[in-house]
């Protein structure tokens, strides 16, 4: 199993203990089927497999595990066009208007009548632990979605204090000074692509490619 992302926290040493019992905390909350009326459902599946039983994957101290969700597919125009026909039908039948408590009534009745009808979508995300360093590092690079996994390996431990990688210096002022100075780290150079924004709020945005770049006092990348 290849990562492609790396969002990465960190945890200590009495965090790391807490993990002895992981395999057992992770079956507790095992991915369940969405039910008939439900949106969508979460927790964790085996790394080899939904249907395999064991839920860790261990060589030495490092511990692959997956959390995923289920997900209930039912665009918004199929509920509003079940919708339209509904009120259509009243105001046909009945000559009247629907107010707005009524209108949220029929809502609610037309996704109880689709849920149990809707595709559902799986959904997986791959962490790892390192519990002699103290790493977690989850396959994305959406923070939302990494959060998302942290979240739910807490509620399986009931506790589990780990905080996202921050960096001494940003990255983006980082880049910037490379740009702007023309002196970069050892084993980098300019390339020929670059993208220069203005700090102010909605500034402009410049990007350029196949160019040599030169050193400019008022670039931010």
């Amino acid at each position: 199993m290849w990562f492609r992302n790396l969002t990465l926290f960190r945890f200590s040493k009495s965090s790391a203990k807490s993990l002895k019992t992981l395999e057992a905390k992770l079956d507790d909350h095992r991915l369940r089927p969405c039910g008939p009326i439900e949106l969508a459902t979460q927790g964790f599946i085996s790394p080899y497999g939904r249907d395999e039983e064991t839920m860790l994957h261990e060589v030495g101290h490092f511990r692959l595990l997956t959390s995923a969700r289920e997900d209930k597919l039912l665009p918004s125009s199929v509920v509003n066009e079940e919708l339209r026909a509904r009120l259509q039908k009243i105001a046909e039948k009945e000559g009247r208007p629907v107010r707005s408590k009524e209108r949220k009534r029929l809502k609610d009745e037309v996704l109880t009548d689709l849920l149990p009808r809707a595709f559902v979508r799986l959904s997986k995300l791959s962490a790892y632990l390192d519990t002699e360093n103290g790493w977690m590092a989850i396959d994305t690079a959406s923070r939302k979605a990494a959060e998302g996994s942290v979240s739910l390996l807490r509620e399986a431990l009931g506790s589990f204090p780990a905080a996202p990688l921050a960096a001494e210096e940003s990255p983006k002022a980082l880049m910037t000074d490379w740009l702007a100075r023309g002196k970069l780290p050892a084993g980098l150079a300019l390339g020929d692509e670059c993208e220069l924004r203005d700090s102010a709020e909605a500034g402009a945005i410049v990007r350029c490619r196949r160019r040599t770049l030169k050193p400019t006092r008022s670039a931010s990348i």
